[in-house]
């Protein structure tokens, strides 16, 4: 995992430069509090950066708001509308 963490730190992240050497599928992302509305650039972001796997998630983490990662985000059919059937559901 070379990322996990809030969208409003990945949308400014930059991939280490080792990680050219390998081949994207030894690379996931995992992003939490992703806006509906800036699903497509973190499409570009990590395509850019080379992650193979990716989990985006509109939940939020913090103070009281519970684990991010324990629910499918709320707009989970789009992002399997957008990525076609290599979506593991």
């Amino acid at each position: 995992m070379t990322f996990a963490g809030p969208w409003s730190d990945y949308r400014w992240s930059q991939v280490a430069e080792w990680t050219a050497d390998y081949p994207p599928d030894r690379f996931c992302h995992f992003v939490h509090s992703v806006p509906r509305g800036h699903l497509e650039e973190a499409l570009r972001i990590a395509r850019w950066q080379g992650a193979a796997t990716i989990y985006f998630t509109d939940r939020t983490g913090g103070r009281g708001q519970g684990d991010p990662w324990e629910a499918m985000p709320g707009y989970w059919d789009e992002i399997v509308s957008r990525l076609g059937t290599g979506v593991s559901e």
